[in-house]
């Protein structure tokens, strides 16, 4: 599947994609009004994320609950620049030792956690999360369901390894550009996101309500959710 469907179905903000995000959201905001009427203003920790990704709620919304965004990413990333409500640091979510335990009301991952590497990577990530913010909202799509959401390409993620890499040599999936040779075909397959089932989501969030996101009756995300002990 090519970029411009890839866009059409999950980036652009009339998309598939950003329709789930603006539902799913809903959680997110009825926590930020709670902090806001106890605490007169709402810290956050947004986790691998982009500026962008805050367009889906209401910037007024946001101003008025005296919200505070803190993007954390990897160092070498693109960071975009500062604004009133968001600002920006590099760090790594696995060993997250600069932030105290409960230093943001809230921490906020989308989509990360099948990036940050293998279980002990992902084992880390959870309990550092899980150990910074008093509310938790983490998401990540469900290795069932059956359209892969990096290459947008169904069953990918299920294929044979050098099927995968016969396709990334010979196809731009995705957002994912084609591969160059086989070195680089190597080299993307093995940073490919390690998506992960619903036992080992409740695994790695056992303190969470896990809420299961449907799409056409098929499971197609999970979010781990934790409410703020205020």
């Amino acid at each position: 599947m090519n970029k411009a469907f890839a866009r059409n179905f999950y980036s652009s903000p009339s998309s598939v994609g950003n329709k789930f995000r603006a539902k799913r959201i809903k959680p997110l905001t009825d926590a930020i009004k709670q902090i806001y009427q106890k605490k007169g203003g709402v810290s956050i920790l947004d986790v691998g994320g982009k500026i962008r990704y805050w367009d889906i709620i209401d910037k007024d919304f946001l101003l008025y609950c005296k919200v505070k965004i803190v993007i954390l990413n990897i160092p070498g990333e693109n960071l975009d620049d500062d604004t009133e409500i968001c600002t920006h640091t590099t760090g790594d979510a696995c060993d997250m030792q600069y932030y105290n335990d409960n230093h943001f009301y809230i921490v906020h991952s989308n989509s990360v956690i099948e990036h940050v590497g293998n279980w002990s990577k992902m084992k880390s990530f959870a309990s550092e999360v899980r150990r910074v913010g008093k509310y938790l909202f983490v998401q990540t799509p469900n290795f069932w369901f059956p359209i892969e959401p990096h290459y947008m390409t169904p069953f990918f993620h299920w294929l044979p390894r050098y099927t995968r890499i016969s396709l990334i040599l010979k196809h731009t999936l995705g957002n994912r550009g084609q591969a160059d040779d086989l070195n680089d075909a190597m080299e993307k397959l093995e940073g490919q996101p390690r998506m992960i089932n619903y036992a080992c989501f409740c695994l790695l969030f056992p303190d969470c309500t896990i809420i299961k996101e449907k799409f056409l009756f098929v499971t197609k995300s999970f979010i781990a959710l934790r409410m703020a002990q205020l």
